[in-house]
């Protein structure tokens, strides 16, 4: 996937290098826009917040601690979780997107998420040509139907046999 720890540092703190220079072309006003990371943290502590809870309930039946000082040692003991959470959600992002790199569908779409948002806003031309592409995304799923049913029948020949 990264050859070394310096090409997913690189990765993550400027983004995938497929697209360096079309993020360029696009119109961003100059900030870094983190808000994606903050869905995957979201995500994480959705994932681990009834631990957290458990942990913070927990140190306050056996110690008399605050609220807050039971949610700061709860914090000590599910942060390092979370973190190992985070990672591992962020690195299977990562491997799709490097596998969405070879796909000649996602290629063309994000060259015309490119070209219209040189005329509108990222998430609008975004919204356009995802819209445009629903007879693609429609035959996706019949291929996947199709060969899920050719699974299911050599399955079923299997177990005749």
């Amino acid at each position: 996937m990264f050859e070394n720890q310096y090409d997913v540092q690189r990765h993550v703190r400027r983004g995938c290098p497929m697209y360096e220079n079309s993020e360029e072309e696009m119109d961003t006003d100059g900030e870094d826009d983190d808000e994606w990371y903050d869905y995957l943290i979201n995500s994480v502590w959705k994932d681990h917040n009834k631990e957290f809870y458990k942990r913070v309930n927990e140190l306050l039946k056996e110690k008399s601690l605050t609220e807050k000082e039971a949610k700061s040692e709860a914090s000590k003991y599910t942060l390092p979780k979370d973190k190992k959470l985070f990672m591992k959600k962020y690195q299977r992002f990562l491997f799709r997107t490097i596998q969405l790199k070879s796909s000649k569908l996602h290629r063309k779409i994000m060259n015309q998420i490119l070209e219209a948002s040189k005329r509108k806003s990222v998430d609008k031309a975004v919204e356009a040509v995802v819209k445009n592409h629903k007879k693609d995304y429609d035959e996706l799923f019949d291929e996947s139907e199709n060969e899920s049913n050719e699974n299911s029948d050599s399955e079923e020949s299997d177990e005749t046999e």
